[in-house]
Protein backbone atom coordinates (compact mmCIF):
# COMPACT_ATOMS: atom_id res chain seq x y z
CA UNK A 1 0.00 0.00 0.00
CA UNK A 2 1.36 2.96 -1.09
CA UNK A 3 0.83 5.88 1.61
CA UNK A 4 2.67 8.43 0.11
CA UNK A 5 0.44 11.58 0.05
CA UNK A 6 0.26 13.16 -2.88
CA UNK A 7 -0.25 17.18 -3.08
CA UNK A 8 -1.75 18.17 -6.08
CA UNK A 9 0.81 21.32 -7.72
CA UNK A 10 3.20 20.91 -4.54
CA UNK A 11 5.47 20.00 -6.52
CA UNK A 12 5.01 21.49 -9.72
CA UNK A 13 6.76 24.85 -10.77
CA UNK A 14 5.64 28.19 -11.02
CA UNK A 15 6.09 30.48 -13.86
CA UNK A 16 7.63 33.54 -12.81
CA UNK A 17 6.17 36.65 -13.70
CA UNK A 18 8.74 39.00 -15.39
CA UNK A 19 6.93 42.16 -15.70
CA UNK A 20 6.78 41.92 -11.71
CA UNK A 21 10.52 41.25 -11.32
CA UNK A 22 11.50 43.80 -14.09
CA UNK A 23 9.11 46.61 -12.39
CA UNK A 24 10.15 45.99 -9.17
CA UNK A 25 13.99 46.43 -10.42
CA UNK A 26 13.07 49.57 -12.09
CA UNK A 27 12.05 50.87 -9.10
CA UNK A 28 14.78 50.01 -7.25
CA UNK A 29 16.89 51.40 -9.49
CA UNK A 30 15.32 54.94 -9.60
CA UNK A 31 15.34 54.93 -5.79
CA UNK A 32 18.71 54.17 -5.10
CA UNK A 33 20.06 56.75 -8.15
CA UNK A 34 17.29 59.43 -6.59
CA UNK A 35 18.55 58.40 -2.75
CA UNK A 36 22.14 59.09 -4.04
CA UNK A 37 21.80 62.47 -5.81
CA UNK A 38 20.16 63.91 -3.23
CA UNK A 39 22.76 62.52 -0.74
CA UNK A 40 25.83 63.89 -2.81
CA UNK A 41 24.01 67.21 -3.10
CA UNK A 42 23.47 67.28 0.83
CA UNK A 43 25.69 68.62 3.79
CA UNK A 44 26.64 65.44 4.48
CA UNK A 45 29.13 64.46 2.33
CA UNK A 46 30.18 68.25 2.11
CA UNK A 47 31.64 67.67 5.94
CA UNK A 48 29.70 70.07 7.56
CA UNK A 49 27.54 67.54 9.30
CA UNK A 50 29.64 64.40 8.27
CA UNK A 51 29.74 63.30 12.46
CA UNK A 52 28.56 59.95 14.49
CA UNK A 53 25.40 62.14 16.22
CA UNK A 54 23.55 63.43 13.48
CA UNK A 55 24.61 61.11 10.15
CA UNK A 56 21.86 58.63 10.93
CA UNK A 57 19.26 61.66 11.48
CA UNK A 58 20.25 63.53 8.14
CA UNK A 59 19.53 60.53 6.27
CA UNK A 60 16.43 59.49 7.80
CA UNK A 61 15.51 62.96 6.95
CA UNK A 62 16.46 62.64 3.42
CA UNK A 63 14.98 59.18 2.52
CA UNK A 64 12.05 60.69 4.03
CA UNK A 65 11.52 63.89 1.30
CA UNK A 66 11.89 60.86 -0.99
CA UNK A 67 8.17 59.93 -2.79
CA UNK A 68 7.54 57.98 -5.70
CA UNK A 69 5.97 61.09 -7.17
CA UNK A 70 9.20 62.91 -7.20
CA UNK A 71 11.07 59.70 -8.26
CA UNK A 72 8.65 59.32 -11.48
CA UNK A 73 8.72 63.02 -12.15
CA UNK A 74 12.39 63.08 -11.96
CA UNK A 75 12.70 60.24 -14.66
CA UNK A 76 10.29 62.03 -16.77
CA UNK A 77 12.04 65.02 -16.78
CA UNK A 78 15.88 63.21 -16.80
CA UNK A 79 17.86 64.54 -19.75
CA UNK A 80 15.25 67.24 -20.45
CA UNK A 81 15.20 71.10 -20.02
CA UNK A 82 13.01 73.14 -18.03
CA UNK A 83 11.40 76.08 -19.69
CA UNK A 84 9.00 78.40 -18.00
CA UNK A 85 6.14 79.67 -19.92
CA UNK A 86 4.92 83.30 -19.25
CA UNK A 87 1.73 84.59 -20.99
CA UNK A 88 2.65 88.36 -21.85
CA UNK A 89 -0.01 88.69 -24.26
CA UNK A 90 -1.81 91.37 -22.21
CA UNK A 91 1.50 93.48 -21.63
CA UNK A 92 2.08 93.29 -25.98
CA UNK A 93 -1.38 94.46 -26.18
CA UNK A 94 -1.29 97.31 -23.40
CA UNK A 95 2.04 98.77 -24.97
CA UNK A 96 0.62 98.76 -28.53
CA UNK A 97 -2.50 100.85 -27.51
CA UNK A 98 -0.65 102.98 -25.41
CA UNK A 99 1.27 103.63 -28.44
CA UNK A 100 -1.47 103.85 -30.82
CA UNK A 101 -3.08 106.70 -28.19
CA UNK A 102 0.30 108.17 -27.51
CA UNK A 103 0.23 108.65 -31.81
CA UNK A 104 -3.80 109.49 -31.72
CA UNK A 105 -3.13 112.04 -29.29
CA UNK A 106 0.02 113.59 -30.35
CA UNK A 107 -1.80 114.21 -34.14
CA UNK A 108 -4.90 115.26 -32.37
CA UNK A 109 -2.53 118.48 -30.67
CA UNK A 110 -0.98 119.72 -33.71
CA UNK A 111 -0.65 123.36 -33.52
CA UNK A 112 0.23 125.91 -36.11
CA UNK A 113 3.21 128.60 -35.37
CA UNK A 114 2.86 131.80 -37.47
CA UNK A 115 5.49 133.97 -39.06
CA UNK A 116 4.56 137.32 -40.20
CA UNK A 117 4.20 138.47 -43.72
CA UNK A 118 5.41 141.95 -44.33
CA UNK A 119 5.78 144.31 -47.44
CA UNK A 120 9.14 146.46 -48.05
CA UNK A 121 9.10 149.49 -50.26
CA UNK A 122 12.47 150.07 -52.05
CA UNK A 123 13.31 152.03 -55.02
CA UNK A 124 14.62 149.55 -58.02
CA UNK A 125 17.37 151.31 -60.36
CA UNK A 126 18.09 148.38 -62.45
CA UNK A 127 17.31 144.72 -63.41
CA UNK A 128 20.34 142.28 -64.40
CA UNK A 129 20.34 139.53 -66.20
CA UNK A 130 22.81 137.11 -67.50
CA UNK A 131 25.38 139.31 -69.83
CA UNK A 132 24.66 142.48 -68.61
CA UNK A 133 26.89 144.88 -66.26
CA UNK A 134 26.09 144.89 -62.83
CA UNK A 135 29.31 146.30 -61.55
CA UNK A 136 28.60 149.64 -63.50
CA UNK A 137 25.46 150.47 -61.75
CA UNK A 138 27.37 149.26 -58.72
CA UNK A 139 29.96 152.08 -58.48
CA UNK A 140 27.38 154.60 -59.68
CA UNK A 141 25.41 153.90 -56.49
CA UNK A 142 28.61 154.02 -54.24
CA UNK A 143 30.00 157.23 -55.22
CA UNK A 144 26.70 158.55 -54.67
CA UNK A 145 26.17 157.05 -51.24
CA UNK A 146 23.06 156.00 -52.46
CA UNK A 147 22.40 152.67 -50.09
CA UNK A 148 21.06 149.88 -52.21
CA UNK A 149 21.68 145.83 -52.35
CA UNK A 150 20.62 142.58 -54.85
CA UNK A 151 18.32 140.59 -54.82
CA UNK A 152 17.59 137.57 -57.23
CA UNK A 153 14.18 137.07 -58.18
CA UNK A 154 13.50 134.19 -60.70
CA UNK A 155 16.96 134.43 -62.17
CA UNK A 156 17.18 138.35 -62.27
CA UNK A 157 19.39 140.39 -59.89
CA UNK A 158 17.32 143.19 -58.80
CA UNK A 159 19.31 146.40 -58.07
CA UNK A 160 16.76 148.10 -55.00
CA UNK A 161 17.80 151.01 -53.08
CA UNK A 162 16.33 153.40 -50.16
CA UNK A 163 13.92 150.97 -48.51
CA UNK A 164 11.42 151.15 -45.98
CA UNK A 165 7.73 149.86 -44.70
CA UNK A 166 5.99 152.51 -45.48
CA UNK A 167 5.41 153.38 -49.14
CA UNK A 168 5.29 157.17 -48.69
CA UNK A 169 8.57 157.37 -47.40
CA UNK A 170 10.25 155.33 -49.88
CA UNK A 171 8.66 157.95 -52.33
CA UNK A 172 10.32 160.65 -51.04
CA UNK A 173 13.61 159.19 -52.54
CA UNK A 174 12.42 158.90 -55.97
CA UNK A 175 12.95 161.78 -57.79
CA UNK A 176 16.90 162.13 -55.83
CA UNK A 177 17.40 158.64 -57.29
CA UNK A 178 16.02 159.57 -60.90
CA UNK A 179 18.39 162.55 -61.38
CA UNK A 180 21.20 159.44 -61.79
CA UNK A 181 18.51 156.39 -63.11
CA UNK A 182 15.72 158.01 -64.91
CA UNK A 183 14.11 155.04 -64.98
CA UNK A 184 13.79 153.73 -61.15
CA UNK A 185 10.20 153.02 -60.04
CA UNK A 186 8.47 152.14 -57.00
CA UNK A 187 8.99 148.04 -56.06
CA UNK A 188 7.72 146.28 -53.29
CA UNK A 189 9.36 143.30 -51.86
CA UNK A 190 6.94 140.92 -50.35
CA UNK A 191 6.97 138.27 -47.64
CA UNK A 192 4.16 136.04 -47.18
CA UNK A 193 2.71 134.96 -44.15
CA UNK A 194 3.91 131.18 -43.14
CA UNK A 195 2.45 128.56 -41.31
CA UNK A 196 3.99 125.76 -39.71
CA UNK A 197 2.35 122.75 -38.09
CA UNK A 198 3.85 121.05 -35.37
CA UNK A 199 3.29 118.91 -32.36
CA UNK A 200 4.30 119.02 -28.42
CA UNK A 201 7.54 116.79 -29.63
CA UNK A 202 8.81 120.02 -32.04
CA UNK A 203 7.89 123.14 -29.32
CA UNK A 204 10.68 124.90 -30.57
CA UNK A 205 9.39 125.69 -33.83
CA UNK A 206 7.33 128.30 -31.70
CA UNK A 207 10.22 129.31 -30.76
CA UNK A 208 11.63 129.94 -34.09
CA UNK A 209 8.54 131.54 -35.37
CA UNK A 210 8.42 133.93 -32.23
CA UNK A 211 11.51 134.69 -32.82
CA UNK A 212 11.59 135.50 -36.58
CA UNK A 213 8.59 137.38 -35.82
CA UNK A 214 10.56 139.72 -33.09
CA UNK A 215 13.80 140.20 -36.04
CA UNK A 216 11.06 141.35 -38.37
CA UNK A 217 10.07 143.92 -35.82
CA UNK A 218 13.85 145.18 -35.46
CA UNK A 219 14.22 145.03 -38.82
CA UNK A 220 11.43 148.18 -38.82
CA UNK A 221 12.78 149.57 -35.48
CA UNK A 222 15.86 150.00 -37.45
CA UNK A 223 14.39 151.75 -40.42
CA UNK A 224 12.31 154.38 -38.37
CA UNK A 225 15.46 155.18 -36.37
CA UNK A 226 17.03 156.09 -40.21
CA UNK A 227 13.89 157.77 -41.40
CA UNK A 228 13.54 160.10 -38.33
CA UNK A 229 17.27 160.99 -37.90
CA UNK A 230 17.84 164.74 -38.70
CA UNK A 231 21.26 165.09 -37.05
CA UNK A 232 24.20 162.78 -36.14
CA UNK A 233 23.88 159.39 -35.54
CA UNK A 234 23.10 158.70 -32.16
CA UNK A 235 25.24 155.57 -32.24
CA UNK A 236 24.08 154.61 -28.50
CA UNK A 237 20.18 153.95 -29.44
CA UNK A 238 22.06 152.33 -32.66
CA UNK A 239 24.23 150.28 -30.88
CA UNK A 240 21.03 148.93 -28.66
CA UNK A 241 18.67 148.17 -31.35
CA UNK A 242 21.75 145.81 -32.98
CA UNK A 243 22.59 144.47 -29.26
CA UNK A 244 18.56 143.10 -28.92
CA UNK A 245 19.45 141.94 -32.69
CA UNK A 246 21.94 139.77 -31.79
CA UNK A 247 19.86 138.51 -28.97
CA UNK A 248 17.05 137.57 -30.63
CA UNK A 249 19.31 135.42 -33.43
CA UNK A 250 21.35 133.82 -30.57
CA UNK A 251 17.72 132.13 -29.74
CA UNK A 252 17.18 131.40 -33.26
CA UNK A 253 20.08 129.91 -33.77
CA UNK A 254 19.78 127.77 -30.36
CA UNK A 255 16.20 126.92 -30.95
CA UNK A 256 17.45 125.80 -34.68
CA UNK A 257 19.89 123.01 -33.46
CA UNK A 258 17.40 121.62 -31.87
CA UNK A 259 15.88 120.57 -34.88
CA UNK A 260 15.81 116.82 -35.55
CA UNK A 261 13.60 115.81 -37.85
CA UNK A 262 14.79 114.57 -41.27
CA UNK A 263 11.69 116.41 -43.29
CA UNK A 264 13.01 120.21 -41.59
CA UNK A 265 17.12 119.74 -42.82
CA UNK A 266 16.30 122.28 -45.69
CA UNK A 267 14.72 124.62 -43.51
CA UNK A 268 17.45 124.21 -40.60
CA UNK A 269 20.51 124.40 -43.13
CA UNK A 270 19.14 127.77 -44.49
CA UNK A 271 17.84 129.30 -41.32
CA UNK A 272 21.55 128.64 -39.55
CA UNK A 273 22.98 130.12 -42.66
CA UNK A 274 20.65 133.24 -42.59
CA UNK A 275 21.17 133.80 -38.78
CA UNK A 276 24.82 133.56 -39.22
CA UNK A 277 24.58 135.63 -42.28
CA UNK A 278 22.86 138.50 -39.89
CA UNK A 279 25.33 138.24 -37.38
CA UNK A 280 27.95 139.29 -39.58
CA UNK A 281 25.64 142.24 -40.63
CA UNK A 282 25.13 143.28 -37.31
CA UNK A 283 28.83 143.83 -36.99
CA UNK A 284 29.49 145.08 -39.88
CA UNK A 285 26.84 148.04 -39.65
CA UNK A 286 27.40 149.15 -35.87
CA UNK A 287 31.39 149.59 -37.39
CA UNK A 288 30.55 151.62 -40.17
CA UNK A 289 28.22 153.55 -37.89
CA UNK A 290 30.91 154.06 -36.14
CA UNK A 291 33.20 155.37 -38.87
CA UNK A 292 30.72 157.89 -39.87
CA UNK A 293 29.65 155.93 -43.42
CA UNK A 294 25.38 155.15 -42.17
CA UNK A 295 24.92 155.26 -45.66
CA UNK A 296 26.82 151.30 -45.60
CA UNK A 297 25.26 150.82 -42.54
CA UNK A 298 21.12 151.22 -44.73
CA UNK A 299 22.47 149.00 -47.03
CA UNK A 300 23.07 145.91 -44.85
CA UNK A 301 19.79 146.60 -43.34
CA UNK A 302 18.03 146.72 -47.33
CA UNK A 303 20.37 143.22 -47.18
CA UNK A 304 19.33 141.47 -44.26
CA UNK A 305 15.57 142.37 -44.95
CA UNK A 306 16.44 140.47 -48.85
CA UNK A 307 18.18 137.84 -47.46
CA UNK A 308 15.12 137.36 -45.07
CA UNK A 309 12.49 137.50 -47.81
CA UNK A 310 14.81 134.68 -49.85
CA UNK A 311 14.77 132.82 -47.05
CA UNK A 312 11.01 132.40 -46.15
CA UNK A 313 10.30 131.83 -50.04
CA UNK A 314 12.77 128.53 -49.89
CA UNK A 315 10.80 127.23 -46.80
CA UNK A 316 7.50 127.56 -49.01
CA UNK A 317 9.13 125.86 -52.23
CA UNK A 318 10.72 123.16 -50.02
Amino acid sequence: MNNKRRYKGFNKRRKTNHIRVITLIFCLSLIGGYGYTKLKDSEILSGKIFNKSNVAETISNKFKAISFQNIFKSAENKGKEEYEYIDVSDEIDKIKNDKETSSTEENSNVQVATIDGVTLYTIQVASIGEGQDLKSVEEKLTSSKIPYSVVEVNGVKKVQTYSSFNEKVTRENLDDVREIFNDAFISELAIPVLSLEYTSKYSYIEGISSSLNSLMASYKEEAEFWEGLKGDVDLKEYNNILTKRLDIVEKIQENADKIDYTEMNIFKENLIKYAKDVKNNINQSSKNANEDNSYLSKSLLLSSIQEYYTFINSIKTS
